[in-house]
């Protein structure tokens, strides 16, 4: 079996915090604390000579992470709803996307994949999440496993 690590998205601290009721002022870092976490998985991804796919360091870059309605994970302004830790319709899009390209890039696209995770792996709250139906993460990533170019 092959193992491909993924860093966790990065959030948007001052409404997951509201949102989840954390006993921390709204303008605690929260991804400082992440990026703990990402560091981790960067050290024993190449400990393990395994590939890793950095999906904290690319959001903090091009996703827009904030208050703003293009940020890539939900918000208020893109969603009507005080989220901040999980991605949008266009966020999960392109995770399905970059997972795709590391498994080809990396020659590890089996029969099987097991995406050990939580909501995010599931494409909470996108319809079908969970499914292989809808535009949620796992339904993309299915469509680009299984489509002929």
């Amino acid at each position: 079996a092959s193992l491909l690590f993924v860093t966790p998205p990065p959030v948007y601290a001052p409404e997951m915090i509201v949102r989840y009721k954390f006993n921390q002022p709204v303008d605690t870092d929260l991804n400082a604390v992440l990026n703990l976490y990402a560091e981790a998985m960067r050290e024993v991804a190449s400990s393990l000579e395994k590939p890793l796919l950095d999906v904290s360091r690319i959001l903090h870059v091009v996703g827009n992470v904030g208050p703003g309605k293009d940020s890539l994970i939900r918000n208020e302004a893109n969603s009507n709803v005080k989220d901040g830790a999980h991605l949008t319709e266009e966020g999960y899009r392109l995770l399905a996307v970059l997972v795709y390209q590391a498994l080809l890039h990396h020659n590890i696209a089996g029969r099987r994949i097991v995406c050990f995770g939580d909501s995010i792996t599931h494409g909470y709250p996108l319809a079908g999440m969970g499914t292989l139906e809808g535009n949620n993460y796992p339904a993309v990533l299915n469509r680009l496993l299984n489509t002929e170019p």
